[in-house]
């Protein structure tokens, strides 16, 4: 069993414009650019628990313990002010999962896609998770179906996609200019 964990902004369960098919979608959270015309800004940065965005949750999702902001989903109504308040371009919302939830998750829909997409921020800045990921993906017969895709702005470095090559399908490359 691999207890590789990943910092995650968002699952979306069925897409069908992160890739060929229906799809489940793997937002990462963090990306090593600051794009100004990022499509995903909030998975830019990771929460530092500056805690800017607690008092302005108009649904009291958010608070501090421990000196740590903690986001409380049953009271969360997704109206994205806390991203719009957070100066690291973050979301206090992201949770970290392992490779085996991330897997219980898929398996879930997985009758259902054609494959995964693993986006952000930069996917390829959590790689050793993205490397287990598909490498468990690719050794299950159940889900051997599905394939694995990496959303990437390129920069990873050439022996960074000599490690993904053996477990993933191709890439989406959103080239930068």
């Amino acid at each position: 069993m691999n207890n590789r964990c990943a910092l995650v902004s968002k699952v979306i369960p069925f897409s069908c414009v992160d890739g060929p098919g229906s799809r489940l979608a793997l937002f990462l959270q963090g990306c090593n650019l600051r794009c100004k015309t990022c499509h995903n800004p909030w998975t830019i940065g990771r929460c530092n628990d500056c805690a800017a965005c607690v008092p302005h949750c108009p649904h009291e999702a958010l608070n501090v313990q421990a000196g740590r902001v903690w986001w409380d989903e049953a009271h969360c109504q997704q109206c994205d002010t806390c991203l719009q308040m957070c100066p690291q371009q973050a979301t206090p919302m992201a949770q970290r999962y392992s490779v085996e939830e991330m897997v219980a998750q898929i398996r879930k829909v997985a009758p259902f896609i054609s494959g995964i997409t693993v986006s952000g921020g930069e996917a390829t800045t959590q790689l050793p998770f993205l490397v287990a990921l598909f490498s468990r993906l690719k050794a299950d017969p159940q889900l051997l179906h599905l394939t694995c895709l990496v959303d990437s702005n390129g920069l990873l470095s050439e022996t960074g996609w000599q490690k993904l090559l053996p477990v993933f399908d191709g890439a989406m490359v959103d080239l930068k200019a």
